[in-house]
């Protein structure tokens, strides 16, 4: 299986996180590419949060001042399309493949808009010129933390600090406390809230 090119920005995250950054232990990156697979989040075309100039957008909730201006008529949003659920249902958006896509209508029928700074880490947009409006992103996440993880659990050797000082005892734990940090960090990333049943 190939690696695809979208993935090209997310691999280096993952090698550096296993200590392996010359790719010594993963030649190819289809190991690598494997294990960010068994943690990916497809986002489509939600509504983004954007600042009061419309120059930086964000895949997080949107502000309760763009409801308000959905609810007095000042916007280009109504209050049923502000309803629409946003990124707020995610606990934390990022890690974004290099295949995502702004739109102004949540359709692949309109142009695609094209920010002048990205942040793929971050899941942040800076616009130069101003859109004034609205914007959706479509995006697949990944979770390099938990795919990290994965990895360090497949290859014991990978990760390992090298110090002649130590037991094998005690780079084992190195690995272990390695592995359970990465598990934490990555707990809440591009993972979906749970809602609240309905009685």
């Amino acid at each position: 299986m190939a690696v695809r090119t979208e993935m090209a920005s997310l691999i280096p995250i993952v090698q550096r996180l296993v200590s392996d950054a010359t790719a010594a232990t993963y030649t190819n990156s289809e190991a690598i590419q494997e294990a960010l697979d068994a943690h990916r989040t497809d986002f489509d075309y939600l509504p983004m949060w954007h600042d009061s100039d419309y120059r930086r957008y964000a895949a997080r909730q949107r502000s309760d001042t763009t409801r308000l201006l959905a609810s007095s008529q000042t916007s280009q949003l109504n209050p049923v399309t502000y309803d629409v659920p946003d990124f707020g249902v995610f606990y934390r958006v990022g890690y974004l493949a290099n295949d995502w896509v702004i739109r102004s209508s949540p359709s692949d029928t309109t142009g695609a808009e094209s920010p002048n700074v990205v942040d793929v880490v971050g899941a942040t947009f800076l616009f130069s010129t101003t859109p004034d409006k609205e914007l959706y992103l479509k995006a697949t996440g990944f979770n390099v933390w938990r795919a990290a993880a994965d990895l360090l659990l497949e290859t014991p050797d990978t990760g390992r600090e090298v110090d002649t000082q130590r037991t094998r005892g005690q780079v084992s734990r190195t690995i272990e406390h390695k592995w359970q940090v990465y598990s934490e960090r990555g707990a809440m990333v591009n993972r979906r809230k749970r809602t609240a049943a309905i009685i």
